[in-house]
């Protein structure tokens, strides 16, 4: 529906995406978790498995490592990036995290 959000990030390790995903569960959305070799559809924090093609069918050409919100969840979403994610997942020192805001709070 119109409150569904993803969040596409490539090459991220599957475990680092499970934690990821606690931080963006928002109870009645939807969101879509893509990696370089992993492909999981996360519905109330229950990850399912998602094939290349479905997962870039829903994506779309534009939706690799971007994180692509409504702006509410968006504005949310970096605000947590900023005081929690990078620091206590690490993420500050992996590259594998491009076009998030993330990478501009640590530089």
């Amino acid at each position: 529906g119109d409150n569904a959000g993803v969040l596409a990030i490539d090459g991220v390790p599957d475990e680092i995406l499970v934690e990821l995903m606690t931080w963006f569960s928002y109870s009645g959305d939807y969101y879509q978790v893509t990696a370089s070799s992993i492909h999981h559809v996360f519905v109330d924090d229950v990850p399912l498995e998602m094939s290349s093609e479905s997962a870039h069918a829903a994506i779309g050409d534009s939706g690799t490592s971007l994180l692509l919100l409504p702006t509410a969840l968006l504005l949310e979403v970096e605000q947590v990036m900023e005081e929690h994610v990078c620091e206590e997942l690490g993420l500050c020192d992996h590259d594998w995290i491009r076009g998030a805001e993330c990478l501009h709070r640590c530089n």
